[in-house]
């Protein structure tokens, strides 16, 4: 793959997954505002960017040290030495599911006190997350930050020269399906947009469908992390069914 695009060689370099994620970023953020916006909501909490960036930075990387503690467990048996490793992450080493906790984090403490409001604002957050989770999959496939299990049937053997993992066989492209995953999802949830649905609605489905994609497709996953070690699931696993539990208490609780 293409983790680096020389674009005038040896003086102007672009890496492909901080590129992607930076416009995911940007993306993600304009979409959270501009919808605040339409929606007429006068408390737009989204305006706290430096906030958010912050928590979900902070909270990705704490997530992606005890996902990978096997490694950094012995950083911390000698923090003086490595707290470098610790604090400064190599090669975007965060966790997607401890930004998503990060976020939230900030979300929910910033709308405590408007629960009608809330109801709004987290359909659109959910809503705006789908497109920005497609560029930013698409960038962890050239980057092989995500990659699946080795594959006869449908396979891309990774480049060992500038691949991060160095295979000499065909990789299944998980990256590209959760992109594909993502997208279709984003579209679902557009169409019930444009039908009249009670505040909520739109965050329920996306989250139990994303959740769902995340529970099934991980065991394609060709990496694995701690807590799959010791729970069998990955830590994108819990956090699906975390999405998937959250969204059904949501809708049995709308019914009553």
């Amino acid at each position: 793959m293409y983790p680096v695009i020389e674009i005038i060689p040896w003086i102007l370099k672009m890496y492909t997954f901080g590129m992607a994620m930076s416009i995911a970023f940007i993306v993600f953020f304009y979409t959270l505002n501009h919808l605040t916006r339409k929606a007429e909501i006068h408390n737009n909490v989204f305006l706290s960017i430096a906030l958010f960036s912050i928590s979900i930075l902070f909270f990705g990387r704490i997530f992606y040290i005890l996902a990978e503690w096997r490694e950094f467990g012995t950083y911390f048996e000698d923090i003086s030495t490595y707290w470098k490793q610790i604090l400064f992450m190599k090669d975007y080493a965060i966790s997607l599911m401890g930004g998503v906790f990060g976020f939230f984090l900030v979300f929910f403490l910033l709308t405590r006190d408007a629960n009608r409001d809330k109801k709004t604002l987290l359909d659109i957050v959910v809503l705006s997350f789908m497109i920005p989770a497609v560029i930013g999959y698409i960038g962890a496939f050239f980057w092989w930050q995500i990659y699946g299990k080795p594959t006869s049937w449908l396979g891309i053997t990774p480049d060992p020269d500038v691949s991060n993992i160095g295979s000499l066989v065909p990789i299944f492209p998980l990256a590209l399906l959760y992109a594909l995953g993502a997208c279709l999802i984003f579209f679902f949830l557009l169409s019930l947009r444009k039908r009249k649905t009670y505040p909520w609605f739109i965050a329920y489905v996306g989250m139990s469908l994303f959740g769902v994609m995340l529970l099934l497709w991980e065991f394609l996953n060709g990496s694995n992390d701690m807590f799959q070690g010791k729970l069998g699931l990955t830590l994108s696993q819990i956090g699906g069914l975390i999405f998937i539990v959250y969204a059904l208490m949501g809708m049995i609780g709308k019914k009553r």
